[in-house]
C-alpha cells in the first residue's frame, strides 16, 4: 500500500516530470531544499541556455568541470586546472561517466522548463521531495556552495511543494513515464 499526502496539482500534458538526485550519497539535499534550487555536481561549468543545447560546447564544459572537481577532491596538492575552454576538447567522450553527465547537463539546462515538476528522493527514497521549476534557466542562475570554494554551479530555480514518505508493502512497482523529455538526472 502506498500512502502519499501532498497538495494536489493537475499536471498538464506539456509538463515534464523529472527525477533529480541530490548528488552522490544525497549530500546536496539540504542545499537543494535550503536554496530552492537544483543542480548537478558541475563546478565552474558556465552555461547559457544556448550553450546547453550545443553538444560540442557542453562536452568542453563538462571536461573543464570534471577537471575542477578532480582538483577539489585531490588529497594531495596538484596544479589548478585551466579555466580556458580552448584547453578542453569538444570531441565525443570515450567513457560513460562524462557522456552521462553531458546528457544530464543538456536535459537540466536545455530541456527543463518553468512549470515542470521535479522529484528529489532523499536517502533510501524516504521522504521524497516534490518541487516545481519556477523559471526557465538563465546564465545568471548560479550558486556558490562550500564543497566548491571559489567557483559556482549552475542551478535551476524551484519551489519545494512538500515531501511525502512513501510506505509500501512488498510489491513490484512498474513506472513507465509517458511524457517526452522525462528522465532521471
Amino acid at each position: 500500500m502506498i500512502k502519499v499526502d501532498i497538495a494536489t496539482k493537475i499536471v498538464a500534458p506539456e509538463t515534464s516530470i523529472w527525477v533529480v538526485f541530490p548528488g552522490r550519497a544525497r549530500r546536496n539535499l539540504k542545499i537543494f531544499l535550503g536554496n530552492d534550487a537544483i543542480f548537478l555536481e558541475t563546478p565552474g561549468i558556465n552555461l547559457t541556455p544556448q550553450i546547453s543545447n550545443n553538444i560540442a560546447a557542453v562536452r568542453q564544459r563538462v571536461r573543464l568541470s570534471s577537471a575542477i572537481e578532480d582538483y577539489l577532491r585531490a588529497t594531495s596538492p596538484t596544479k589548478a586546472p585551466s579555466r580556458n575552454l580552448s584547453d578542453y576538447s569538444d570531441a565525443p567522450f570515450k567513457g560513460g561517466g562524462q557522456t552521462t553527465l553531458a546528457a544530464n547537463v543538456r536535459k537540466m539546462f536545455g530541456k527543463m522548463k518553468k512549470g515542470d515538476l521535479v522529484i528529489v528522493p532523499d536517502h533510501l527514497y524516504a521522504p521524497v521531495h516534490f518541487a516545481e521549476v519556477t523559471s526557465d534557466f538563465l546564465a545568471k542562475d548560479v550558486l556558490t556552495i562550500d564543497r566548491y570554494p571559489s567557483t559556482v554551479v549552475a542551478v535551476h530555480a524551484g519551489r519545494c511543494r512538500g515531501a511525502a514518505r512513501l510506505e509500501h508493502e512488498k510489491r513490484r512497482f512498474d513506472f513507465r513515464p509517458d511524457r517526452r523529455g522525462n528522465g532521471a538526472l
